[in-house]
């Protein structure tokens, strides 16, 4: 099991698969989140928004194509439809792809289109003005439906590096949805792929009902921010 400075620690990967059956359970009994007015419907092994990550909508530059990868509810892309021309949202976890997709329909999204498959692989048709992404807080090798939910293991870096390669346009930005301490980890992962941290926005703020939820689903104390990446320039 890998981890890097700023991710959670390497627990036993019967643990995490233990933490991600326990989410799942939660799912099915109550399947439904309100996050700043967005209402959304989780299937049971898709991971639940529950850090307010609606809240990347404000640091989504306006009339840009928009790639959400890993979009699992479709909490992101749906967020940044109303400022962008397009989203494009991929998963490898077809319970993502459904949630994603119904999700949209339900909220009369019409500019966003999911895929099924892995983004390092799919052809995405072009470049991007905004790659969206919240990665995993910690990354474990699990099978199965796990799998899905928790991402092979160096899952960010090598967002890093197709964002940089292959996804971003010159002028585009890369947006992380990260723990708050892996700031100086996704800052060295932007500098080895030519990228330069420009803005760091704090997401820490919670109703009471996502305090609940996050002892529920035992994400307590964690204080998430949204990281601005740009190409550095010569």
């Amino acid at each position: 099991m890998e981890s890097g400075p700023g991710l959670l620690p390497p627990f036993p990967g019967w643990l995490i698969a233990a933490y991600y059956r326990w989410a799942a359970l939660l799912n099915r009994l109550s399947p439904w989140i309100e996050l700043d007015g967005m209402r959304l419907r989780v299937e049971p092994s898709v991971y639940k928004p529950i850090q307010n990550e609606v809240r990347v909508a404000p640091h989504v530059p306006q009339g840009r194509d928009v790639l959400d990868v890993g979009c699992g509810s479709g909490v992101l892309g749906l967020a940044a439809a109303s400022r962008s021309a397009s989203v494009l949202a991929i998963d490898l976890n077809p319970a993502a792809v459904r949630s994603t997709e119904r999700n949209a329909q339900r909220l009369g999204v019409g500019n966003l289109k999911v895929l099924e498959g892995d983004a390092g692989t799919l052809d995405l048709g072009g470049r991007f003005g905004v790659v969206l992404s919240g990665p995993p807080f910690s990354e474990a090798d699990l099978e199965g439906v796990e799998r899905r939910w928790a991402s092979a293991p160096g899952f960010t870096p090598r967002l890093f590096e197709r964002a940089s390669r292959d996804w971003l346009l010159d002028e585009g930005v890369l947006i992380v949805h990260h723990m708050a301490r892996a700031r100086s980890y996704l800052e060295a992962l932007g500098r080895r792929h030519g990228l330069a941290l420009t803005a760091a926005h704090p997401n820490h703020r919670k109703g009471a009902k996502l305090h609940v939820l996050a002892w529920l689903y035992a994400q307590v104390g964690l204080r998430t921010t949204f990281f601005v990446f740009e190409r550095i320039r010569a």
